[in-house]
């Protein structure tokens, strides 16, 4: 781990030989992926080592979505489901053998993403829940601000964990008395999850640190401590190269946000632990508040 990312962990308690530090979004290419177009796992392990990465959870890259062994392979390749966990597309054909085998595998959760302007399809997201509920798995739900935000009761109602990506993708102008942001905190205090990750999709002029939006992100703490949840996203496929963000920087940006060392182990280990079911997860995510 970077020694700068071990002074901002010690200035909040955070004794970072012990702490599980769970990274809970990030994309990895097969090693067939061309060269520049590569999310590959060695660049992802350097990384890691910086970060002080213990934990992993790879989640399936729109690139790559009909190939399950590009998420199965690379979680085996980190250590297997002892620390890494995956979430995948969704395969209408799944049986309930091919559930059961993909979750030994370390699968835990299936994403969707909705293109802007397109609102969640509840109907299936229904169906996809009601689905993966008995093996404990969650739905990751990326969708525009304005898109999700009128059915947030209703993704509350869904009989699994449900997590909304990236800071639920809210503008840079968002205020706090902004319907949508009232929609979200709603969510959560409902029971629903968020992460929080990529803040330059919600700051001004796309910079990569949370402090620009430090009321936002502690507001969405105080909401759901519980059930709130620390990734990278990288590659930063979005982005060009030379946008990329110093991934440890954008992390201790987030440090120097929370209140205390109890909020910062639950956001960046415990919280991780319970949803994704590793092994010192204390209850389930179902019934967290």
């Amino acid at each position: 781990m970077r020694e700068s990312l071990k002074r901002a962990c010690a200035a909040r308690g955070l004794d970072t030989d012990t702490l599980l530090l769970c990274d809970t979004h990030s994309h990895i290419y097969p090693d067939t992926a061309p060269p520049s177009a590569r999310a590959a796992l060695a660049d992802y392990r350097a990384l890691a080592d910086d970060v002080g990465l213990r934990r992993h959870v790879v989640v399936h890259s729109k690139a790559h979505r009909d190939d399950v062994a590009s998420v199965t392979d690379a979680i085996e390749r980190l250590g297997g489901p002892a620390c890494a966990r995956g979430v995948l597309w969704e395969d209408p054909q799944w049986s309930h053998d091919d559930l059961a085998r993909l979750h030994a595998a370390g699968i835990r959760g299936v994403r969707t993403l909705h293109p802007p302007g397109t609102a969640p399809d509840l109907a299936a997201l229904q169906a996809t829940a009601s689905k993966i509920a008995p093996l404990g798995w969650h739905l990751l739900v990326q969708a525009e601000c304005a898109d999700w935000a009128p059915h947030a009761d209703a993704l509350c109602a869904l009989p699994c964990p449900v997590v909304l990506d990236h800071l639920g993708r809210l503008p840079p102008d968002t205020r706090p008395d902004d319907p949508t942001f009232l929609a979200l905190l709603r969510f959560l205090r409902g029971g629903g999850w968020i992460k929080i990750s990529a803040p330059y999709y919600g700051t001004v002029g796309g910079l990569p640190s949370f402090a620009p939006m430090g009321w936002r992100v502690r507001a969405l703490l105080d909401a759901a401590p519980s059930r709130a949840l620390w990734g990278l996203n990288w590659p930063h496929v979005n982005l060009r190269p030379d946008q990329r963000p110093d991934d440890v920087e954008t992390l201790e940006s987030l440090v120097s946000l929370f209140t205390s060392t109890a909020e910062a182990r639950a956001v960046l280990s415990d919280n991780a632990a319970r949803l994704y079911g590793f092994s010192d997860a204390g209850g389930s995510a179902q019934s967290a508040v």
